[in-house]
């Protein structure tokens, strides 16, 4: 029974945290030198958490799949200070895509956070990503 139990937890555990990317969505069209904000949602967990710190980065698509294991180009490396919002804790971020893109191409653009979780501040780690298309600037 104990076995069970802490299979249970761990996978409440796993299900219950991570960040997600509401915005840009999926195939948005982003252009060379273009501000965009990036939206970083999390959801509002009962066990207690510390917010170290967020990067985003993007990384160019060679061929039509994205290497989401390197980080690319760091646009944004700092503090993460999600506020109550719809469906969870949220955050805004203006970055620049890279003016060295070019259009026509795929790229990813990745969020990777950090957090001490739990009483005994377990370092934690979660990556997520969306494609992203690049075409010209208007």
């Amino acid at each position: 029974m104990k076995y069970f139990a802490v299979l249970a937890a761990l996978a409440t555990t796993a299900f219950a945290q991570g960040i997600s990317i509401n915005a840009p969505t999926a195939n948005s069209s982003v252009s060379p030198g273009q501000s965009i904000t990036v939206e970083i949602q999390k959801p509002v967990f009962i066990q207690a958490e510390i917010d170290v710190a967020l990067v985003l980065s993007m990384n160019p698509c060679p061929s039509s799949s994205c290497d989401t294991n390197a980080l690319g180009d760091i646009l944004y490396n700092g503090p993460f200070n999600p506020q109550p919002g719809p469906g969870g804790l949220l955050q805004n971020f203006t970055v620049e895509v890279p003016s060295s893109y070019t259009h026509g191409g795929l790229v990813v653009l990745i969020a990777t956070y950090f957090e001490l979780l739990g009483l005994s501040e377990t370092p934690e780690i979660f990556k997520t990503n969306v494609p992203l298309r690049v075409v010209p600037a208007p």
